[in-house]
């Protein structure tokens, strides 16, 4: 293991089992440098709480988080280059650690309890796409 290469673990033993699918790693430590190769998560209707964990999948451009039972989505603000986000069927409480990721050009909020676009304003090249309820 290099001196950059550290362990990284997953609250969210679901999420755990779908980026371990993605990767084709079924075993083993998953390494910081390993989940960086990976560009697109699929993790729909998968049961997921917790998203604690995926702050160190930095490179995903495409991510499904629909139909889970995601309530807490702090740890997406770190992955900047995210371009397709859909986290439809979701009860989100708090939307504003989507706020930096710029580089959204798709973003469904279908029936997540969105209720204002304002935690989004900040957002410049993104539209947000669905029936949120506003």
């Amino acid at each position: 293991m290099t001196a950059d290469a550290f362990v990284v673990t997953f609250a969210d033993s679901l999420l755990e089992v779908g980026i371990r699918a993605a990767l084709m790693q079924p075993e083993g430590d998953l390494l910081h440098p390993d989940l960086e190769t990976l560009t697109v998560l699929d993790v729909a209707t998968d049961s997921i709480t917790s998203l604690s964990g995926l702050e160190f999948v930095r490179d995903l451009v495409d991510l499904d988080l629909r139909g889970n039972q995601i309530t807490g989505i702090s740890p997406l603000s770190s992955l900047q280059h995210l371009e397709i986000l859909d986290l439809s069927d979701n009860t989100i409480g708090n939307f504003t650690p989507l706020a930096g990721l710029v580089l959204l050009r798709e973003l469904d909020l279908e029936n997540t309890g969105l209720s204002s676009l304002s935690p989004l304003a900040e957002m410049t090249s993104g539209r947000a796409n669905g029936d949120a309820a506003i």
